[in-house]
């Protein structure tokens, strides 16, 4: 969920206004004195936050919020475990190729390797899910991530069938949920909150350049825990493609019709 999903849309409306006129205020300060301007060097904030889209959401993403905790509770009850113990629960878990199974195909989607891979994932879930739930309602959204993780699997599996690489993670289905988003708000943007000189300053950001950033990630991840980087590379990044495809077909035809007008705000 969002934060556009618990603020009213002439609300939001408002936070982006201010966060619009706190940037023109500060260029202008900047730019008032010429002598001033040549004294401070340009910022360029080097941190971001991604904090939320500038859709809102009518309805509150239930399903959303339910995949984050779960997939949060496992990471937090595999971490309990002694190292080697936690290890041996996720290789014996993962979804391999070379030995595919329906149970592995879905335990795998909400175990991660490490803090970062969760987090990362969460953050795109939980900016971009509650917009596509919004949309397609609660169980049509549930539908979604389900095929796109198992399209995901399936596409691993067609390209690297002899691959004994254990893969993990909810990158198919959350690839799918980004594919049903940019298919339904290709113009979307972003709000991410960056460092200031003195306070937290926001910005908007195309929300194509977030997603663009979050498979970069995944796959500088993916590579640097990998004993075969090339050929682990190329089965880890298999699952989004597919996931990906799979959410850009199926929103077209799960998304609730009578959502799809701009009076669906109005009511």
């Amino acid at each position: 969920m969002a934060l556009s999903a618990i603020v009213a849309p002439h609300e939001w409306q408002v936070i982006r206004l201010r966060a619009q006129g706190s940037r023109l205020r500060a260029q202008g300060s900047r730019s008032s004195s010429p002598r001033s301007q040549a004294a401070s060097p340009v910022y360029f904030p080097r941190v971001m936050l991604p904090v939320a889209d500038v859709i809102p959401s009518r309805t509150t993403p239930w399903m959303t919020i339910g995949l984050i905790a779960i997939s949060t509770a496992v990471f937090l009850l595999a971490w309990s475990f002694p190292i080697a113990d936690a290890s041996a629960w996720m290789l014996r878990l993962a979804f391999v190729p070379v030995g595919p199974s329906w149970t592995t195909a879905t335990a795998a989607l909400f175990l991660h390797e490490n803090a970062l891979h969760l987090a990362l994932n969460v953050m795109v879930l939980w900016i971009f899910g509650d917009n596509v739930e919004d949309q397609l309602g609660h169980l049509r959204f549930l539908a979604l991530y389900l095929v796109s993780a198992y399209a995901g699997w399936a596409a691993a599996l067609w390209a690297t069938p002899q691959s004994t690489v254990p893969l993990v993670g909810a990158g198919g289905p959350i690839a799918g949920v980004l594919g049903a988003y940019f298919v339904m708000f290709p113009r979307s943007r972003v709000l991410a909150l960056v460092p200031a000189r003195s306070i937290v300053d926001a910005i908007e950001l195309p929300a194509v350049v977030l997603a663009a950033a979050w498979f970069s990630l995944q796959a500088v991840v993916g590579l640097g825990r990998l004993d075969v980087p090339f050929r682990g590379l190329t089965a880890a990044l298999w699952p989004f493609v597919g996931g990906a495809v799979a959410g850009m077909l199926t929103v077209r035809v799960a998304r609730r019709p009578e959502r799809r007008r701009v009076e669906w705000w109005g009511h």
